[in-house]
């Protein structure tokens, strides 16, 4: 008669081991999940998650040489290889790593543009095409995982890649190509294949360009869509003079000289493949590989297990970007506050702790309710470029006079939560534009 499994030494020793391997299994299937699995839409809702067969392997492949389980771990090593020697299958990883923050930064931005002609799977697309901009900007020694810094950023990448879109879709060739940022103009132009040589010329024209032309005319504001008009005959004369000047400094070799056509031609060209750049191709997993007949990208990915992650994406809330962006919110402003003067402190205390009204704070701090008044004023605006420089640097929002007003806004509930000791809980403008 056979013992219990308790009670049969055979038994006792094995299933330590079973259970081991056991776990050990659901790890790594939980890792190639993480690293190796992406969304498919079906009529644009979330359908399920597919597997990429040839991530799964390179997965399995590193699981086998490393006792490492943890997800943070992995996603370090796959963005440092990335840092290193950016290669598709290191970027492809990150990429299935980040797109469950993807899809929700997505979802969200979708339900704020409301009745826009951009869904979620267009927007899903959009960041896909824009990823590198978030690999970019995550810094290793802050600390912070990949997938952490990705929630906070990605709400904001997606508006300001739908405001640029917006603005180059309103602007004729001439106002684009005098909006555009020279970062902007030298990505559109190494993304168009161009080599450094002829980018370089390409800038210099755009500079001789900026340098010539003068929106502005008689009753016009700068930057209206009046201002810029197609530009005559002579300034393409100017702007080809002025070209074929400062090349001969500028350039290295100075090339050839150019003409006012070209010079035209040129700009056109740069303007279009600007367009591109701002409106990048919103690609599908059904679209048709090349060279391969009847044959599409989704071929290469498998149905997996992962119907169990289905409701857990769907149901999943951002409370931990939410609870980031608060924390360091809070950081910011209140180490502002620790730098400001003692009397400037006290201040504040007097009119958002003790909620005295200016002329009660005058007479206490023996000044004129109208130096009151101008203080606090100072102070908003001295906290204000501190927490707008700050969503810069760490959110990537783009400063609009729209977002001003937002942030004012803000900092006005953080200070009164702050000093009545409250728990503050406003979104960050992020969440809601760049």
């Amino acid at each position: 008669m056979m013992l219990p499994a308790q009670m049969n030494p055979v038994l006792w020793m094995v299933q330590p081991v079973l259970l081991s391997r056991f776990m050990r299994s659901s790890v790594h299937q939980a890792l190639i999940k993480a690293f190796c699995s992406f969304i498919e839409f079906q009529a644009d809702r979330f359908l399920r998650w597919i597997v990429d067969p040839r991530l799964r392997r390179s997965m399995e492949r590193r699981l086998t040489q490393s006792t490492e389980t943890s997800e943070k771990f992995w996603a370090l090593y796959w963005y440092r290889r990335w840092q290193t020697d950016p290669q598709e299958l290191e970027r492809s990883h990150l990429i299935a790593h980040l797109q469950e923050p993807c899809y929700w930064a997505s979802y969200k931005a979708a339900q704020y543009l409301n009745e826009s002609q951009y869904s979620v799977s267009d927007c899903f697309q959009l960041l896909l095409s824009h990823i590198d901009r978030i690999l970019a900007g995550f810094k290793i020694e802050r600390g912070a995982s990949l997938r952490g810094y990705a929630k906070i950023a990605l709400p904001c990448l997606i508006r300001d890649i739908l405001r640029q879109r917006q603005d180059a879709h309103l602007c004729s060739n001439w106002a684009l190509l005098r909006r555009v940022s020279k970062r902007q103009l030298l990505i559109a132009l190494r993304q168009a294949g161009l080599s450094e040589a002829t980018i370089a010329e390409y800038r210099l024209s755009w500079v001789c360009y900026k340098a010539c032309y003068e929106p502005l005319t008689p009753g016009n504001h700068r930057g209206s869509s009046q201002a810029f008009k197609q530009p005559e005959a002579e300034l393409w004369e100017a702007i080809a003079t002025l070209y074929n000047q400062e090349r001969l400094s500028q350039l290295s070799p100075p090339g050839p000289s150019i003409t006012a056509r070209l010079s035209e031609e040129r700009l056109s060209q740069a303007a279009s493949w600007l367009r591109t750049s701002l409106y990048p191709p919103i690609a599908s997993l059904n679209i048709a590989k090349s060279g391969e007949d009847g044959h599409e990208w989704q071929d290469n990915l498998s149905d997996s297990e992962h119907d169990s992650l289905v409701t857990d994406l769907i149901a999943r809330e951002d409370t931990q970007q939410r609870s980031q962006q608060h924390q360091a919110l809070n950081q910011v402003l209140e180490t502002a506050i620790a730098a400001l003067p003692h009397e400037t402190q006290q201040l504040l205390v007097a009119y958002y702790q003790e909620q005295l009204p200016q002329r009660e704070i005058a007479e206490k701090l023996a000044i004129k309710q109208y130096t009151v008044s101008r203080r606090l004023t100072r102070i908003r605006e001295t906290l204000l470029k501190q927490l707008a420089q700050w969503s810069q640097d760490s959110l990537h929002i783009s400063i609009t006079p729209d977002q001003v007003l937002m942030l004012s806004t803000t900092l006005e509930d953080w200070l009164d939560q702050h000093y009545r000791g409250s728990t503050y809980s406003r979104s960050l403008p992020c969440d809601v534009s760049l």
